[in-house]
């Protein structure tokens, strides 16, 4: 799991759900299909 899912979570979890954190979601999905992750 990466730094950025984990910071993710946890703003989610403390916060909320908020708009951003879909982006910032959607933004490590694309970054994880780019490294071969996924």
């Amino acid at each position: 799991m990466s730094i950025v899912f984990i910071l993710f979570f946890l703003s989610v979890f403390l916060g909320g759900f908020r708009f951003f954190d879909l982006v910032f979601l959607m933004l490590e999905f694309v970054v994880w299909q780019g490294l071969g992750v996924m």
